[in-house]
């Protein structure tokens, strides 16, 4: 299925069933009722990704001229794989099959696609481990060695350059510890120390600085912090309290990052609020801390922000968009759970990425 136009009045709608007898453990927030992997466009269904035996989440999403890409893993019995779609049409993946592995974020730049995430290697005399690679056009580069677990999670392309972010796990003495990284043209760099706990989720580049945006955790919590070329630009939160980055946007002075923070006595299971920072400084509050919430993707059009991610409801979970702190309507199913964990913006409208699963015993559209 072949994407002929992308003109705002001949927007397609493309809806893809898979069945490709692999499969992955389940994902963190990903319950039962196998979910359907989602694009959304301006609001309404744009790509459907789905396999009637299998889970499916897309995790991000890339917008080049007409073409529109989503990179995402499907999770069935104990595997999963990376897929990975341009307009509706699969593309092969970039991985060995018998080797579980997701896709985490995907950039186009200079008409080759880049693929972040993780494959597992047998290096390992403890077994398979995740190694963190980036992919561009389907050929490999292994980030880190594959003897303890690592992961990209993150990428940016500035000229002929190519950036990751991500962790890699580190023998510190008698402990293995998480260590943040970036890599550029797959070289590292790390961000902490390794004396306590951390990870980089989000990266950008403008002007010639590389920012990254992730966690290092300060005793039992975790500090949400946005680094500058390597050194440490901002810790948003005290450390009171558990909090992440998860998505960073830059516009010439301004850093703009998203995760959350969570709010309440510590003792008593404290919720996670949504929150966007500006240069170091809460912006919004996107989420009033009733349920739980997160942002996860963040990028700016003009003067637009837009953040996405998902907020709590009774048991269910509900995806969200936010433009400049305000939410927009709702976009997906009642009563079932969903997620938005990847936005980009074009002049063709707002993209984002994610999933949706129906409640039980419901259908999924």
């Amino acid at each position: 299925m072949l994407l002929r136009s992308l003109h705002p009045a001949a927007i397609l709608l493309f809806s893809v069933t898979l069945s490709l007898g692999l499969g992955c453990p389940p994902e963190r927030g990903v319950s039962a009722g196998n979910p359907v992997a989602r694009v959304w466009r301006n609001g309404k269904y744009f790509l459907t990704l789905s396999d009637p035996a299998s889970g499916l989440v897309a995790n991000g999403v890339a917008v080049s001229g007409r073409d529109v890409y989503m990179v995402g893993t499907q999770f069935k019995a104990g595997r999963c794989r990376i897929v990975l779609l341009k307009n509706g049409t699969v593309l092969p993946a970039p991985t060995d099959p018998a080797r579980p592995a997701e896709g985490l974020a995907v950039v186009v730049a200079g008409g080759d696609v880049y693929v972040a995430g993780y494959e597992a290697s047998g290096a390992s005399p403890w077994g398979p481990v995740p190694v963190a690679k980036v992919w561009r056009n389907g050929e490999a580069t292994a980030l880190t060695p594959g003897i303890l677990p690592g992961q990209a999670c993150a990428l940016a392309v500035s000229g002929p350059d190519v950036y990751a972010a991500g962790y890699e796990r580190r023998q510190v003495g008698e402990e293995r510890v998480d260590v943040a990284e970036i890599w550029k043209n797959g070289d590292p760099v790390a961000l902490t120390d390794g004396r306590c706990g951390a990870k980089a989720s989000a990266v950008a580049v403008a002007d010639g600085d590389v920012f990254a945006g992730g966690y290092e955790c300060l005793g039992g919590n975790r500090v949400a912090k946005v680094w500058k070329n390597g050194r440490v630009l901002y810790a948003l939160t005290d450390g009171s309290q558990q909090a992440e980055v998860e998505a960073l946007a830059v516009a010439g002075p301004d850093v703009y990052a998203a995760g959350y923070e969570k709010a309440g006595n510590p003792l008593w299971s404290p919720v996670r609020v949504a929150k966007v920072w500006k240069n170091g400084r809460v912006l919004y509050s996107l989420t009033d801390g009733a349920w739980n919430a997160e942002a996860n993707g963040l990028t700016l059009a003009g003067s637009d922000l837009y953040a996405v991610g998902h907020e709590a409801v009774g048991t269910g979970r509900v995806a969200k968009v936010w433009k400049n702190g305000v939410p927009l309507p709702p976009f997906t199913g009642a009563g079932g759970r969903s997620e938005a964990k990847g936005v980009a913006v074009s002049g063709y409208g707002v993209f984002v990425a994610g999933y949706e699963a129906a409640r039980a015993g419901a259908p999924v559209r």
